[in-house]
């Protein structure tokens, strides 16, 4: 994202980056913007209908607007995509900046996909997958060895580059940049734990039960399979196989007649590990 914006910050007059996992609240976000745009103040009588206030300067002014972090305007233990209180108020300028003519750009990162994005037309999704073949280059910069067991490295943690870049430090410290015995002891960096602890605590208690399924299996797994297993109603399986897709914690693959399901091997083996220490 860094070198994105190195990019184009000079097509822009201003660039302003805010992380919202720093607010308490939307409408603190807001005001904050708001006197950015509006040298370091803002009077009683400018604090209503903020986010059509919040346009209107996206509109005179032609800036760069990214907010970070977006996941975290997201409530814990349901679906992908359903605010937190105090955040509702989000999603109506998300839509403002799509709907409404301005000369900004308002760029929301997030690892989970809104919901309404499918509906906005005029809305962009850049959505990021692995480096594949690039990602070798992390591990060259790290000074790995063994570069014929790199391959094995970058499937088992999807070639997404965070991922990757907490590997190569326990390799580095604890392995002397060997991969392979890295590999053979299967373990997750204590950084990669907390990060995907801290996803898994925002699932649905009908998402982590689909996890736990497709992480037992070695293969992909079917619907068909999933609606055997778990004994569920359609629907709501559905519904929360559409927001593990959105959370990118589910990767859809089809063929002619079927659409199968898979997750990456570190967290099939961080899921595995959870409900063993749970049992």
């Amino acid at each position: 994202m860094v070198q994105l914006v190195d990019k184009v910050k000079d097509n822009f007059e201003s660039v302003i980056w805010r992380n919202c996992s720093f607010y308490n609240s939307w409408r603190e976000l807001k005001l904050e913007l708001i006197q950015v745009f509006n040298n370091n103040s803002i009077s009683e009588l400018e604090q209503d209908n903020l986010n059509y206030k919040l346009l209107s300067y996206l509109k005179t002014h032609k800036c760069l607007l990214i907010l970070d972090q977006g996941e975290t305007l997201f409530q814990e233990g349901q679906n992908a995509g359903i605010y937190r209180s105090g955040y509702e108020k989000c999603e109506q300028f998300l839509d403002y900046t799509t709907n409404l003519e301005h000369q900004s750009c308002v760029v929301f990162v997030s690892n989970v996909q809104r919901k309404s994005l499918a509906q906005q037309e005029s809305s962009y999704l850049l959505k990021l997958s692995g480096l594949q073949e690039s990602a070798k280059e992390i591990l060259r910069m790290a000074n790995l060895k063994q570069d014929e067991k790199w391959s094995l490295l970058i499937e088992q943690y999807g070639a997404i580059p965070l991922y990757l870049k907490i590997a190569t430090q326990s390799i580095n410290t604890l392995f002397n940049n060997q991969v392979s015995a890295f590999l053979n002891y299967q373990i997750i960096p204590d950084d990669l734990e907390d990060i995907l602890l801290k996803q898994w605590q925002y699932l649905s208690k009908l998402e982590q039960k689909i996890m736990i399924v497709v992480s037992q299996e070695e293969q992909e797994i079917t619907l068909e399979t999933l609606l055997h297993n778990l004994s569920e109603h359609p629907s709501s399986l559905f519904k929360a196989i559409q927001s593990l897709l959105r959370r990118n914690l589910l990767e859809k693959r089809e063929d002619e007649n079927y659409c199968n399901f898979v997750t990456l091997p570190i967290i099939k083996q961080f899921i595995n590990e959870l409900v063993s220490a749970d049992s």
